[in-house]
């Protein structure tokens, strides 16, 4: 009796069903190793990398973050384990140090668990400059003034990711307020301010840093922004500061910036207790009252209202402004409005002078 042939169909239905396990099993070991597999934080086994989640942070936003801060080598593979474990309602804020070999699933055991206790808080106010952040931290007892000379150094290739021409640090260490172990190295704290201003600043720019709508890079939008710092504490004048300046550098105008000089003579040792007029001669490239454009760099760390305002500076025709003696200033389009708002200053001091 004759064997019956078999189909070809079945054949082929065999082998795509062969194709289709070897599929899946490649899938599958794909994504093992991409949940499982380690990556050092940092790209040094010394770092540590302090991150911060806000609350109402996303999985998504959780996981770029921590992409950003090179804590995850893919930030897919976090999303994908928190969507299969249903952990999206327990990612917990807070601050959190991730150090040495980390797979995506156990930095996932971490920010489910929650954030360690801290041990000291230190608030650095908007307006300081590097060498007074140092000091302050000095102060609070996270280091040495040698120490972080030393970590400065060091976190300087950071620096020099987004500002090439960066060769003190000048404008980067984010003012806010941290929490550290008292154990923490110099070079951490650094490095977690730094990283603090990358996202301040892609933040308040509204894209990532070097964006923004003046036509300005990374450096100058700072260093905008570190004059916007020193001339005004009104988070309401800020956007007109600024705008003042961008008009005056459209049109070719010296920005004439008394903090700019204060920041020259004390760059040169000098300290600055009261600016005279003798001082707007001061010989450096800082000196607004001598050089056009922008100063070479930032004068101080601002916060993030002035980089707010220094990205997008207010629409006005205002050239001029002038202390009140309020605390606020007078804004003027022409040099005649600005020699009586002058003028009504100079009357305000002599009215209150001791």
């Amino acid at each position: 009796m004759a064997r019956a042939a078999k189909r070809p169909g079945c054949r082929t239905a065999v082998f795509l069903v062969a194709v289709l396990l070897l599929a899946l099993l490649a899938a599958s070991f794909t994504a093992w190793r991409g949940i499982t597999a380690p990556f050092l934080v940092g790209g040094d086994t010394k770092d540590v990398v302090e991150v911060e989640i806000r609350p109402g942070s996303t999985a998504a936003g959780i996981a770029a973050t921590l992409h950003r801060r090179d804590v995850l080598a893919d930030p897919f593979w976090f999303r994908a384990l928190v969507s299969a474990r249903g952990a999206a309602g327990d990612l917990k804020a807070g601050t959190y140090r991730f150090r040495g070999r980390m797979s995506a699933a156990d930095v996932l055991e971490v920010v489910i668990a929650g954030p360690p206790p801290a041990d000291l808080r230190v608030t650095i106010p908007e307006g300081l400059t590097v060498r007074e952040t140092i000091g302050r931290l000095v102060g609070k007892g996270l280091g040495t003034e040698d120490g972080f000379e030393k970590a400065l150094l060091e976190s300087m290739p950071l620096v020099h990711r987004f500002d090439p021409q960066s060769d003190d640090g000048e404008g980067y260490l984010f003012p806010d307020t941290y929490r550290f172990a008292e154990q923490s190295s110099e070079r951490h704290v650094l490095r977690t301010m730094i990283y603090r201003f990358l996202e301040a600043a892609a933040r308040a720019m509204g894209t990532s840093p070097g964006g923004g709508d003046t036509g300005l890079d990374l450096r100058q939008i700072v260093t905008l922004a570190s004059l916007v710092e020193k001339e005004t504490a009104l988070d309401d004048e800020r956007g007109l500061v600024a705008g003042v300046f961008a008009n005056r550098l459209r049109r070719g105008m010296l920005l004439q910036c008394d903090p700019t000089v204060i920041y020259a003579i004390e760059r040169s040792g000098r300290p600055v207790k009261r600016l005279l007029r003798a001082d707007l001669e001061f010989d450096s490239p800082w000196n607004t009252y001598r050089h056009a454009g922008l100063p070479p760099g930032p004068i101080c760390c601002p916060g993030a209202a002035s980089l707010r305002a220094a990205s997008r500076p207010a629409e006005t025709r205002y050239l001029f402004f002038v202390a009140d003696g309020e605390g606020g200033h007078d804004f003027s389009r022409t040099i005649g409005e600005h020699n009586r708002a002058v003028a009504r200053y100079r009357a305000w001091q002599r009215r209150n002078r001791p």
